[in-house]
């Protein structure tokens, strides 16, 4: 077992969305955390569970849009809820590369269990890439779409997240 630790540099979380009018997408850099897994063959080894912990500050989320921006971090409470946190639970094969992840993701201070769908590439003996993608309902997690002027926003969000992870010597 060896524990890798994200890179934020090179890690990535990205979402869009819809309004009445028109798509909104942000993203961000800066995922902190850590993964912890045994390689063998170029895999993963699930015969010792992998084990994850990754963070966001929220108010590095951006559409690029000044109004956008300050709705969303209005609308996310990011002084009262500063950090998006997953956790990861179980993992399971599902394909050449791929891999079911059961987590726990929490936003906006409610906890949500996810089932994600992730690839994995393990370029050499010190590097983790995993990248995945899902869709949210942000009322979910207590959030309300916001809601601007004329402009209103769809409650579905599809996000994904790009990890760089390097084994710790």
């Amino acid at each position: 077992m060896s524990t890798y630790r994200l890179d934020p540099g090179s890690c990535r979380v990205w979402f869009d969305g819809r309004t009445n009018l028109h798509p909104v997408h942000g993203e961000a850099s800066g995922l902190e955390g850590s993964i912890e897994a045994a390689v063998s063959d170029g895999k993963l080894d699930l015969s010792t569970p992998p084990q994850a912990h990754v963070e966001l500050s929220i108010d590095r989320l951006r559409a690029g849009n000044p109004m956008i921006d300050r709705e969303m971090q209005r609308r996310l409470e990011v002084r009262r809820y500063p950090r998006a946190i997953g956790e990861l639970r179980e993992v399971s094969e599902s394909g050449s590369r791929g891999y079911r992840v059961v987590g726990e993701l929490t936003l906006h201070g409610v906890s949500r269990r996810l089932e994600v769908d992730v690839d994995v590439d393990i370029p050499d003996d010190d590097t983790l890439r995993v990248s995945g993608e899902h869709e949210i309902d942000i009322r979910d997690f207590g959030i309300d779409p916001p809601r601007l002027a004329f402009l209103k926003a769809e409650p579905g969000v599809h996000f994904g997240v790009e990890v760089v992870a390097r084994r710790e010597p």
